[in-house]
């Protein structure tokens, strides 16, 4: 949360007396001193007197750059209207200064929390915010055409992390809803959501899969677009894409890897690769068969995170590596199996769902290069 700095003094309380009457606002570290103000005023008085002070504040000076909405949605929970109040105040005094903007409670409680559908009178506020970078709204959520209108219109928007509703209308069989999915969207680098509906439902997970095949093909200059509640295999958008994408994050299963690999060169830049071994119980020497077919992932050169799903045996980072010319130092391999494997094995044994990560240097032959990776291995992910 930010709060643009002071020209001449990053004091809260002279900030708040009204002296420094010129300054363009306080200081981003005083940010949590600012909330605590507001929330002992409403401890000690009503909804209209803490607006009141926060308009007073305003009005001396006081300049947001970023809110999260929900920190002013606690104070009172049971006038919903107040938060409205504040965000009506915000865009009227300080749009064009706000650049982040969240409704969210913290440690992710509202990722898979029922909430309510985004009111208009809101949403047309958030409208206002011409200048917005970063957004996320996991409080509420939005229909996939709000969404789009909104996206559409901040231009500026570049980031978003959102929950969109499952039944959201979605033709994709229209001739130009790619063009106008693309308008509203073609700005973002960063495309992150969470869906709403009965967990693991039919329909839920038709349109997450949907939404994040065509999102792969119609945005090629997202850095990343993803569902935060499952790991989803992506091989179909990889092996329909047409153009070069500026994708930094993929997720696939290993036995589509093979699929897809004649399409990798349209991910050149690729720095988290996820694969997901779940359903792997054949023997590697299945997949030596097709050494060169794997070839292709030597493409991926900006690769720095790999993480493993599900990973049931030391033979599958052979799988990835050898065919691309990259081989693991032997100091360092020989070091890390015997640890590896007590880790895996403690991780599996204590945990429904644990993330085990260690750093490797690989280096490549051909490109007589080094490469530092970091490794990661998940366990019981819910995958699809």
């Amino acid at each position: 949360m930010k709060i643009k700095e002071l020209k001449d003094s990053s004091s809260l309380k002279k900030t708040l007396d009204g002296n420094n009457q010129n300054h363009p606002g306080i200081a981003e570290e005083s940010y949590e001193k600012l909330l605590r103000c507001i929330h002992d005023c409403s401890a000690r008085g009503s909804s209209k007197r803490t607006f009141r002070f926060l308009e007073h504040l305003i009005n001396r000076g006081v300049q947001f750059t970023g809110i999260n909405l929900n920190d002013f949605i606690k104070l009172f929970p049971t006038e919903p209207e107040f938060a409205l109040k504040v965000l009506e105040l915000l865009t009227a005094k300080q749009a064009e200064h706000i650049s982040h903007f969240y409704i969210y409670r913290s440690k992710g409680k509202d990722l898979r929390a029922s909430p309510h559908q985004l009111e208009q009178t809101m949403l047309n506020e958030i409208l206002k915010l011409k200048n917005l970078v970063v957004m996320r709204v996991h409080q509420y959520y939005f229909t996939l055409e709000d969404l789009m209108r909104l996206c559409g219109s901040l231009k500026k928007l570049s980031k978003i992390s959102c929950k969109i509703d499952s039944e959201s209308l979605f033709p994709i069989e229209e001739l130009d809803f790619a063009q106008r999915f693309a308008d509203s969207f073609g700005q973002l680098k960063i495309f992150h959501f969470v869906t709403t509906g009965f967990e693991q439902s039919e329909e839920e997970l038709s349109f997450y899969k949907a939404l994040t095949n065509f999102s792969i093909k119609h945005l090629p200059n997202a850095r990343e677009i993803r569902c935060l509640q499952y790991f989803f295999d992506m091989s179909q958008a990889c092996g329909e894409m047409r153009e070069t994408s500026k994708l930094e994050y993929l997720e696939l299963k290993a036995t589509q890897m093979e699929n897809v690999a004649f399409n990798f060169n349209k991910f050149p830049s690729i720095r988290t690769l996820v694969i997901h071994w779940d359903i792997i119980n054949i023997p590697f020497v299945s997949f030596s068969r097709n050494k060169k077919k794997l070839k292709i992932l030597e493409s991926l050169k900006k690769l720095k995170n790999l993480v493993f799903v599900d990973y049931k045996s030391r033979t599958y980072l052979k799988v990835c590596w050898s065919p691309c010319g990259l081989k693991f130092k032997d100091a360092f391999l020989n070091w890390t199996t015997n640890r590896l494997a007590l880790g895996l094995k403690m991780t599996q044994e204590n945990s429904n769902q644990q993330i085990l990560k260690f750093g490797a240097t690989a280096y490549n032959e051909d490109r007589n290069s080094l490469l530092d990776i970091q490794f990661s291995f998940k366990f019981n992910c819910r995958s699809y």
